[in-house]
């Protein structure tokens, strides 16, 4: 997970991890579309507009994950996987397709809720 040294309310802030380093200032500008749990196979996705689906999968991976999915203002989309087996949580960062511009406006997609 990239971060940074800026703070806000405290925090250090998440960047994009696709955003080249203090070129693009849309970097700091990160955002939460979705978190899935997956509890060995037991899945459930929260979405933007607290959309919330519970679906039963099959599944090979040992151990349970949490997915959080992420989208930045330069148009960048991440999943960012932390599995849990044996004792260990290993985390994997997923480059997903960029979201495309129409007009020169993005069509963001639902985030969680902020409020």
């Amino acid at each position: 997970m990239k971060t940074t040294n800026q703070y806000v309310l405290g925090k250090e802030c998440i960047l994009c991890p696709f955003c080249e380093d203090g070129k693009d200032s849309m970097e700091i500008w990160v955002h939460i579309q979705a978190v899935e749990i997956d509890r060995l196979g037991q899945v459930m996705i929260i979405a933007g507009g607290d959309f919330v689906e519970l679906v039963k999968e099959e599944t090979h991976k040992r151990g349970s994950s949490v997915t959080t999915y992420f989208y930045c203002e330069a148009g960048h989309h991440w999943k960012e996987i932390r599995q849990f087996h044996e004792g260990n949580v290993f985390e994997e960062i997923i480059r997903l397709p960029d979201l495309r511009q129409k007009n020169g406006i993005f069509g963001w997609p639902d985030e969680l809720s902020r409020d």
